[in-house]
C-alpha cells in the first residue's frame, strides 16, 4: 500500500493532459495475481488521448500438492501502472504501461476473515495459517521454481500496445488490438516472466443499446503468444485465448456503473496443480465517476469465479485523464 502515494502525485499531470472524452469503455482489467500477473494476458485497451495511474491491491490464499511438487501463493500483491494512450491520427493508436509490482503479507487477513464469518461465506483454509504472511513458491521438479517470504518491490514487465480502428459507425466501433510485453522484470521477484509475449484481439464496443444512451455493452476476443519464461518453462502453454464481457449503465452524467468478466486460458499444462493448470475467469463490479473536466476515477472489485487461478479479490483504483 505504500505505492497509493502514486496517486495524488499523478493528479496534477492527469488534470493537464490533452484528451477525447470517452467515458463509457469497459474498465482494463487483467489476471494480476501473483503467476499469472507475469504474462502478456489481453485487456481491454482505452482509447482517447491521455494518461492514469492504476493501482491494484490483490489478497492470495491458494495452493496445489501433486506428489512432490506444489504451488503455495499466501501474501498480497500490489500492482501500481502508470499509462499513456494516444491517438496516432487516421484510425491508429498507441499505449504505454509501465508497472511497479509489490508482493508482501499485507493487513486484508482480518479483514476477510471478518467478512466470510459476518455472512458464513467458506474461508477457504484461511483460519489456521499465520495472518498476513507471505508465502509464494513454486516447487516443480526438473523445472525452474521462485521462493519468495520477504517483501520485494520491481519493475514489473513494460506492455506496448497499438491498435487500428475498423469500424466506426454510429454507436458501434470494432478495432484491432496488439500487445508487446517486454522482459523488464524478473521472474526471480516475482515481477516478469522473463520473456516477450506477444498478444492480438479484436474489441467491439456499442453504445447505447437501450435507445436513450443508457446502456452500453463490450466484448472482446483474442490471445497471446508466449515466449519461453524461465518459471516452469517446458510446461508453459505457447497461446492462451481471451476474451471478454461486459455492460456498463450511465444512472448520471458523471457517474457509470460497470460489470463485466474477463477470461484467459491455463498457463501451463500441470494436471493436478490447479492454481497454475486451470483458466482465469475474473468477475468485476465497480465504477467511474467524472471529476473536473475529463479526468475521472474509478473504484472496482475483482472477484476469481473459478477458484484458484486468480487473486482471491483485487479492489481495484484509477486515476485517468480522457474519459
Amino acid at each position: 500500500m505504500r505505492l497509493l502515494g502514486l496517486l495524488p502525485g499523478c493528479a496534477v499531470l492527469l488534470a493537464a493532459a490533452v484528451v477525447h472524452a470517452d467515458f463509457d469503455q469497459p474498465l482494463s482489467v487483467r489476471n494480476t495475481s501473483p503467476i499469472a500477473g507475469l504474462y502478456g494476458l489481453p485487456a481491454w485497451q482505452r482509447s482517447g488521448d491521455g494518461v492514469g495511474v492504476r493501482l491494484e491491491q490483490g489478497s492470495n490464499f491458494t495452493g496445489s500438492t501433486r506428489g512432490v511438487s506444489q504451488v503455495i501463493l499466501d501474501g498480497e500483491t500490489t500492482v501500481a501502472a502508470f499509462t499513456v494512450n494516444q491517438f496516432a491520427g487516421q484510425g491508429w493508436s498507441w499505449g504505454l504501461e509501465l508497472p511497479v509490482v509489490r508482493h508482501e503479507g499485507g493487513f486484508l487477513d482480518g479483514f476477510l476473515e471478518g467478512y466470510h464469518d459476518l455472512f458464513g461465506l467458506p474461508d477457504g483454509g484461511r483460519g489456521p495459517a499465520p495472518r498476513n504472511r507471505l508465502l509464494y513458491a513454486v516447487d516443480v521438479p526438473g523445472q525452474r521454481g521462485v521462493m519468495l517470504t520477504s517483501s520485494r518491490t520491481h519493475m514489473a514487465d513494460m506492455r506496448f500496445h497499438v491498435g487500428r480502428s475498423l469500424v466506426q459507425s454510429g454507436p458501434h466501433s470494432l478495432s484491432l488490438q496488439t500487445l508487446l510485453k517486454l522482459p523488464t522484470g524478473t521472474a526471480r521477484s516475482i515481477s516478469g516472466s522473463g520473456a516477450v509475449d506477444a498478444g492480438a484481439w479484436l474489441q467491439y464496443q456499442a453504445r447505447g443499446l437501450d435507445g436513450s444512451g443508457r446502456v452500453s455493452l463490450s466484448a472482446m476476443l483474442g490471445g497471446t503468444w508466449l515466449g519461453r519464461g524461465d518459471l516452469v518453462a517446458d510446461r508453459q502453454s505457447t497461446f492462451l485465448p481471451a476474451g471478454h464481457f461486459g455492460l456498463s449503465l450511465r444512472i448520471h452524467e458523471r457517474l457509470r456503473l460497470l460489470a463485466q468478466v474477463d477470461a484467459h486460458g491455463a498457463l501451463f499444462d500441470l494436471a493436478g496443480l490447479d492454481v497454475l493448470n486451470r483458466p482465469g475467469v475474473l468477475g468485476t463490479i465497480g465504477g467511474r465517476l467524472r471529476l473536473a473536466g475529463a479526468v475521472c476515477l474509478e473504484a472496482a472489485v475483482v472477484e476469481d469465479l473459478v477458484g484458484r487461478s486468480a487473486s482471491d479479490v483485487v479492489f481495484r483504483l484509477a486515476l485517468l485523464s480522457g474519459c
